[in-house]
Parts: C-alpha cells; structure tokens; sequence
C-alpha cells in the first residue's frame, strides 16, 4: 500500500466513522431532549424546537476531531516505518 492510498483510505475511515457517529448520536441526543421536554411542557405552554445552531455546530465539532485524529496518526505514521509503527502500538 502506498502511502497516499494509506492517507485516502484513513480519510475516507474518518469520514465513515464521523458520519456513524452522528448518525446514532442525533437520534439519541433528540430523543433524550424531546423526553426532557415533555414534563416541563406539561407544566409551561412551551413548544419544541430542534437546536440547529447546536446541532450544526456538533456536526462540525465532529468531523474537525475525527479529521485531528486522523492528521496525527498519518503523521506519526510518517516519521516512523508502518511495521514499527503498529508494533509498538500493540504493547
């Protein structure tokens, strides 16, 4: 494996992971705020709206931690050869 197809493949990894992520997390998250809700609508007239600012601005947050993750790891993997690399992980 050469290491630019390396450095595509772990993108394309943070981007798969990223999008499972949210796609679990958003659900939940939602679900978790509408069930926080239901009581306190019961006792004030209050309607529900979903949180896009927040809910953009997690998207983002995501992606920019998965996509750090992955600039550390290519770069580690430059400075030292794969095999030792993944060696020295292992212990």
């Amino acid at each position: 494996m050469t290491p630019e197809s390396l450095r595509s493949m772990l993108n394309y990894e943070s981007i798969l992971c990223s999008l499972k992520a949210l796609a679990i997390g958003i659900p939940v998250g939602l679900a978790i705020t509408v069930a926080i809700n239901l009581p306190i609508r019961s006792m004030f007239p209050v309607s529900y709206t979903l949180p896009w600012l927040s809910l953009i601005l997690c998207v983002l947050v995501v992606f920019l931690i998965t996509w750090d993750t992955v600039r550390y790891a290519v770069h580690k993997l430059d400075r030292q050869n794969i095999i030792e690399t993944i060696r020295s992980e292992q212990i």
